[in-house]
């Protein structure tokens, strides 16, 4: 693993190799052996190895992930179903990866990460129904194993409501999530935002804060509170609008932080346009101050 990190991947696979060869069953060696040639464009090397792996410790839902990521136009199968686990993993065709659509009611609960996954991807492929129910089976649990899951699930399910035209209800759903992240400040966050202030008010700048997509303005304005001079972008409603009775695909592209992404073309021209509507509050002919 450390001539992994130090990026020497050919001494990576020799010890990984060698490691296999004195213990066959050796589990972490074959995982970090799938990695590397997966690194290495060996996708079908990658998956067998992969599949040794899960034969040998079925619990190690993480292996089944990797599936869904080994992707080939000519690979019309990447995963074949697992006995020991009984799960559908991923399938490919022409390329597009197909999460895991299906699990047994056992497996699901005791790693619910698939089932959110799997409702991720059928909000995608609009199988509306099936994705709330898989959401709603993991915002009722509350029993502290993953407590970021159900929160997750309450930012799908935003996204759905408001992918189905249903404000008030997406409204609810992230107003609870909104709730509880309000108590789960960070802290790395908030002491680059105020060294970043510093810094820029020293120069004689104004600060402008941008708060991240969907989320309301008031934590930015907590962390900036004993701040000066700072003009602050509010992207909560804009993107909300965006969203309401259309894909989410067409605004984000991924779901990283539980309820919104990184962006499209289209979203990062809403986000441009309402950092440019706050940079010219900043100039005054833009204001109407000029001289005429």
């Amino acid at each position: 693993m450390l001539a992994l990190r130090r990026g020497e991947t050919a001494s990576a696979q020799f010890y990984a190799v060698m490691a296999t060869q004195l213990d066959p069953e050796n589990v972490v060696a074959l995982v970090l052996q799938g990695h590397l040639l997966r690194l290495s464009g060996l996708k079908k090397e990658a998956l067998r190895k992969f599949e040794e792996a899960a034969a040998l410790d079925p619990r190690l839902v993480g292996l089944l992930e990797k599936f869904a990521f080994l992707r080939s136009p000519t690979l019309h199968r990447v995963a074949a179903r697992h006995p020991a686990t009984d799960v559908a993993p991923a399938q490919t065709t022409a390329g597009a990866e197909r999460w895991f659509l299906r699990s047994e009611a056992r497996l699901a609960k005791q790693f619910r990460g698939l089932r959110l996954r799997s409702a991720w991807e059928r909000i995608a492929r609009g199988e509306t129904d099936r994705a709330a129910d898989d959401l709603q089976e993991i915002t009722d649990v509350r029993d502290g194993v993953d407590p970021w899951l159900p929160l997750r699930a309450l930012g799908q399910q935003a996204i759905l409501a408001w992918q189905l035209g249903d404000a008030a209800q997406a409204e609810r759903y992230h107003r609870s999530l909104e709730e509880v992240l309000a108590h789960w400040e960070n802290p790395v966050t908030a002491d680059n935002y105020r060294a970043l202030w510093k810094q820029v008010h020293e120069s004689g700048i104004p600060l402008v804060a941008v708060q991240y997509p969907i989320r309301r303005l008031e934590p930015l304005r907590e962390m900036l509170a004993s701040a000066s001079d700072v003009v602050f972008v509010d992207n909560e409603r804009a993107f909300k609008d965006a969203l309401l009775g259309r894909p989410y695909s067409e605004i984000f592209v991924d779901l990283f932080a539980g309820d919104f992404g990184h962006m499209t073309p289209e979203g990062n021209r809403i986000l441009a346009a309402n950092v440019a509507e706050a940079i010219l509050g900043l100039v005054p002919e833009a204001r109407g101050e000029g001289a005429p």
